[in-house]
């Protein structure tokens, strides 16, 4: 059987409105300069997409934040064969093999799923022919230095199809503003389905045992969550979308994230059917877990990131996906669940401190390692009569009132709810630069035998 691979990301970015809420930010304004950088998606009913970027400014070089491995170098095509794709430190640029400065560059992309390292593949087909769009992986900048989340006008046309961008819905044409993390653009003439606490957007070709967990995952970890925060202010979208065509590469793939008041999730490949006939707890847990960072950004109301200190949201998340698992009765997907984390955070402590994970490659150690922690304070709170929700909500309250966002300001927030000094010290030697120190933190976190259950 093919191999799988589960892609997380890692992304997390604030919400400001619902589907319907608010309306499309207009990208230009007569009365103020143009954007240095604009981008143009036409986007044909079958064959590639072709992107067009319009620099206010002559520039030698259009920059993008993160390299991509070879994924634009070989996916997307310039039309005029002098521009060329270069790395560039963390990220990459398109220029002119020549040298000569330019104000407009077109590109062919074919709309394939792809699964990228630490990040959102741009688009995720549907099985009718329907697309999700990720704007943030167009970002770019005419100059360095270049973020990645400045913002970004784009226009999209897609003759004879609906196009729903963040605040709106159209026909045939769209044109909004990409900011932060960017968000998900839905091409295509599926309705939106009203569900429990969320609208639904859910291929028609994904098989009926998945659809039915789909009706049941996610609304309950949404009830739940709700329980100990309260109801979220907008009803999140949720896309999930299936392309059973084989990947070059033989794999398939199950991508799935949080972005802007938005879950998705997307299955690819040829083999993706034998991995959706299995057991299925994973999908809820995916759900969960995802649900969690809606919470998280909802109470934080800000954007969340650092990569050096992902355990928190991340690991964080998946603590969420445990306590919802546990007030449902089902100890034992928890248990194997913990086990498989602590196992992860040991196996990743023994190669490198926590502190390097994200630059050296092992991201999925945040989530184990943090896991670990954030359960472990949760059974340090209920001794205290508190728990992880309270400390939830205290420390993302607490960011959205100004606070920093730093792992120091965890390890006081846990001080403050009743955890005691020999737990917090634990803590610090688990997310510290010391690996010795952070494996014998672990034993003591998360001892052998230890399990979620209360």
């Amino acid at each position: 059987m093919a191999a799988v691979r589960f892609v997380r990301a890692g992304l997390i970015a604030a919400s400001s409105c619902a589907l319907a809420a608010c309306a499309t930010v207009p990208s230009t304004d007569d009365r103020l300069p143009p954007d240095p950088v604009a981008a143009e998606l036409a986007v044909p009913d079958g064959g590639d997409v072709e992107l067009r970027y319009r620099l206010a400014e002559p520039t030698s070089a259009l920059h993008f934040a993160d390299r991509t491995g070879d994924y634009r170098e070989t996916a997307w095509h310039p039309l005029d064969p002098t521009f060329r794709w270069v790395a560039e430190g963390d990220g990459e640029r398109l220029e002119r093999a020549d040298g000569r400065a330019f104000d407009s560059v077109a590109l062919t992309v074919t709309p394939r799923y792809r699964s990228l390292v630490k990040a959102y593949g741009p688009f995720s087909p549907f099985s009718d022919g329907s697309l999700l769009v990720y704007s943030g992986q167009f970002h770019a900048c005419a100059d360095l230095p270049c973020d990645g989340d400045e913002p970004l006008p784009l226009t999209i046309d897609a003759p004879g199809r609906g196009i729903a961008t963040p605040g709106e819905r159209s026909h045939d044409h769209a044109r909004f503003v990409s900011e932060g993390s960017g968000s998900n653009v839905f091409v295509g003439n599926l309705a939106p389905v009203a569900a429990d606490g969320f609208n639904a957007i859910v291929d028609p070709g994904l098989p009926e045992a998945m659809r039915a967990r789909l009706a049941t995952g996610l609304p309950d970890a949404m009830r739940r969550l709700a329980d100990a925060y309260g109801p979220l202010s907008t009803a999140p979208e949720l896309y999930v979308s299936i392309d059973r065509r084989a990947q070059p590469d033989g794999n398939v793939s199950i991508q799935g994230g949080t972005l802007p008041n938005q879950i998705f999730m997307h299955f690819d490949g040829e083999g993706i059917d034998q991995k959706l006939a299995g057991p299925t707890d994973w999908i809820d847990w995916f759900f969960a877990h995802e649900a969690g960072h809606l919470y998280q950004q909802e109470l934080a109301g800000s954007l969340l990131g650092d990569d050096r200190i992902a355990w928190i949201h991340e690991g964080g998340a998946d603590a969420l996906a445990a306590l919802v698992f546990t007030a449902e009765g089902r100890d034992a997907y928890v248990r194997q669940r913990t086990t498989e984390a602590r196992d992860a955070c040991r196996q990743g402590l023994e190669q490198r401190p926590l502190t390097q994970a994200a630059a050296s490659g092992a991201f999925d150690m945040h989530y184990a390692c943090g896991m670990i922690l954030a359960l472990a304070l949760d059974r340090e709170l209920r001794a205290q009569g508190s728990d992880l929700h309270a400390f939830d909500r205290r420390l993302f309250g607490s960011v959205k009132a100004g606070a920093s966002w730093t792992a120091d300001h965890w390890f006081a927030t846990a001080r403050e709810l009743g955890a005691s000094g020999a737990f917090v010290a634990q803590a610090r030697a688990l997310v510290g630069a010391d690996s010795t120190a952070a494996l014998a933190a672990l034993a003591q976190l998360a001892p052998q035998n230890s399990t979620s259950e209360r």
